[in-house]
């Protein structure tokens, strides 16, 4: 008796949650704003993410040009795609308005794209899209004066309609299917979003179609921890937990939504609703502190309760079921039917959604309580079973252990050298360098001629390398005697004067009698690596390995380099160096991670030596670099 008691306790206090969110939504949505700018407006840059989509891309771009975008306002950022994108991007938008990046993900394709927007000042505003939206003129134009009224508004959301799959307009189900969806994102945008829009509470600003200030997105994404899943939503939770904002325009975009259940189950416990759990940390700092607005406060803690609940409900009518509770069950479904009758009201008119559905929509809400239950248990495997889902503050962490690890095996073999290895530094080298650099949009390499100029004499050494890089370094070895052994220390900066940049590397190698020479380096980068000319993210690479030297003429090496600003991006580099008496032979290889390899060969004899690489993606890039140099030496 007690267990039935408490389940319909449950039951009744969230079902009192759901109503009580239902009747605010309705009466304090805000009132329908007067359009004053045009979609044309310059100031608005389009910025459509995507990988692998060939087939949604062309009514997308298409729909926005019709619905008066400009061409040259629309950009487009390739996830890496391995089917079409690009070339289908490239008959309707330039091609310098194409930015192919390796698959590292949406967020950080996106990141980096509106980085290269922003660095052309020509925008103050950016819509977010999705490749599967349709715009119409109809849809409306944007209200920009209306939106950004109030400075601290840095986004805005909008109506987004879902539309049924090519293939299964004449499938029943499907339209079924689609008119739920129809009724639940008119709730959650028409109503539920627009309520918050009268003091810029919006929890959300869909990832499929919103605006941002530009300068304000560059900002928040600081603080964006770069995880597909639940992205759009993350960027809101920051600009709310920043204190800013976030608005909605009365505008009504189309997006293609799942047309099957099977769909319809992956996109929510996959994409959708582990982010609302995974973000639930934003939530919980909004809710604690007092400074931000109560009523933002009071929103998302319905919202946080809304989705807590969700498992309690779940084994509450589970148990009910399994009692064979069916008067109580037929309350349950008879109360949230009434729900239903409530946003029916309001929006029938706007979705043209059948009554017939409200019938099914308690079935349809249990459905979402079932998903986001799933999705909880998805969260838990990704962050803390997998641990995919680590934030690049949890990345670094990781990454200081492994460095404090590695110091403590290298420190104190530094103590135990006994003798110095013989110094083979030059007193005078000179090489040039020919390369061939391109740029790979899809299928496409776009080439630029590179040359380099390298001039060494003792242990300082100079680089200047033209364009596409433009970067000129300066380094130097310093030699310190540690007990038996020679301690050599190497500094180089490097600048970048294209696109101001550069970097400061340190590395510390141990020379002493035994075969095996351990090294340590590290290297800052500040706006992007050297090669990678189109970011603006510092980084911080570490890098560590050995030296094997069995006989004087012969040399071993195998280095581990790692990017602890990204923990996902690692190289090991091997290399072999053979020089009996007047010749030189050299070659190397490394592979990383992302699909990235390099080779080189050198190949010497006497005085000169002719040098050749090979790097593919180089620095991560979609960057592929041939070189062919000839240079020469004299030794003391």
């Amino acid at each position: 008796m007690k267990e039935n008691l408490l389940q319909s306790i449950i039951v009744f206090i969230t079902l009192v949650f759901d109503y009580i969110k239902t009747i605010i939504d309705l009466f304090t949505r805000s009132k329908k704003v007067r359009r004053k700018y045009h979609a044309q407006d310059p100031l608005i840059a389009v910025l459509i993410t995507g990988k692998n989509e060939e087939k949604s891309l062309p009514g997308t771009i298409s729909s926005l040009i019709q619905g008066g975008f400009q061409t040259k306002n629309i950009f487009f950022a390739d996830d890496g795609s391995t089917d079409g994108s690009v070339q289908v991007a490239l008959k309707f938008i330039p091609s310098e308005n194409i930015f192919s990046r390796i698959n590292f993900g949406k967020p950080h394709a996106m990141r980096r794209t509106i980085e290269e927007i922003s660095g052309q000042g020509s925008y103050e505003y950016i819509i977010l899209a999705d490749a599967d939206l349709v715009y119409e003129r109809s849809s409306g134009v944007i209200p920009l004066r209306s939106i950004f009224k109030r400075k601290n508004i840095v986004a805005a959301s909008c109506n987004i309609i879902p539309v049924i799959e090519d293939g299964y307009e004449k499938n029943i189900f499907s339209r079924i299917l689609i008119s739920l969806q129809k009724m639940e994102y008119a709730y959650s945008m028409m109503l539920g979003r627009k309520a918050a829009s009268t003091r810029g509470h919006v929890p959300c600003a869909s990832g499929a179609f919103s605006i941002w200030r530009i300068e304000k997105i560059m900002e928040v994404f600081t603080y964006h921890s770069m995880i597909f899943t639940g992205d759009d939503e993350e960027l809101t939770k920051i600009a709310l937990s920043l204190d800013y904002k976030v608005g909605y325009m009365d505008i009504t975009v189309y997006t293609h939504a799942p047309s099957t259940l099977k769909s319809l189950h992956r996109q929510r416990t996959v994409r959708w609703w582990p982010g609302l759990w995974r973000n639930m940390k934003y939530s919980i700092k909004i809710v604690k502190d007092r400074r931000y607005d109560f009523l933002l406060r009071l929103n998302i803690l319905y919202e946080m309760l809304s989705i807590m609940l969700d498992p309690l409900k779940i084994v509450a009518l589970g148990f009910l079921m399994f009692n064979e509770k069916w008067t109580l069950l037929i309350a349950i479904y008879a109360s949230y039917f009434s729900i239903s009758q409530l946003i029916y009201a309001q929006i029938a008119k706007q979705t043209r959604t059948s009554a017939l559905i409200n019938f099914l929509w308690p079935l349809y809400m249990f459905f979402q309580m079932y998903t986001r239950t799933y999705a909880l248990f998805v969260f838990l495997n990704e962050k803390h079973i997998k641990k995919q889902w680590r934030n690049e503050k949890q990345k670094f962490q990781e990454m200081k252990k492994v460095v404090v690890f590695l110091l403590s095996f290298i420190v104190p073999s530094i103590l135990q050298g006994q003798e110095i290895v013989k110094d083979s530094s030059k007193n005078l080298k000179l090489e040039y360098q020919y390369g061939r650099v391109s740029d790979r949009v899809g299928n496409i390499d776009i080439p630029e001629n590179q040359h380099s100029l390298n001039l060494g004499y003792k242990n300082t050494y100079a680089t200047l390398d033209t364009k596409p890089l433009n970067i000129i370094s300066l380094g130097n070895y310093i030699k310190v005697p540690i007990n038996t052994a020679v301690g050599v220390f190497e500094t180089k900066l490097s600048y970048r004067y294209q696109n101001p940049g550069g970097s400061i590397g340190l590395s510390y190698t141990h020379w002493w009698k035994k075969k095996i020479i351990p090294f340590l380096g590290s290297n800052l980068f500040f706006r992007g690596r050297p090669n990678d000319i189109e970011s603006t993210n510092n980084v911080i690479i570490i890098n560590t390995g050995i030296f094997y030297i069995p006989k004087d003429e012969l040399l071993y090496s195998l280095t581990l380099f790692q990017d602890i600003s990204d923990f996902g991006k690692t190289s090991l580099a091997t290399r072999v160096k053979y020089t009996p008496k007047k010749y030189h032979l050299e070659g190397g290889v490394s592979l990383g991670s992302m699909q990235t390899y390099a080779f080189n060969t050198r190949i010497g004899y006497g005085k000169f030596f002719l040098h050749s690489s090979y790097s593919h993606k180089i620095d991560f890039t979609n960057r592929n670099r041939f070189i062919l140099g000839l240079g020469f030496s004299l030794k003391n």
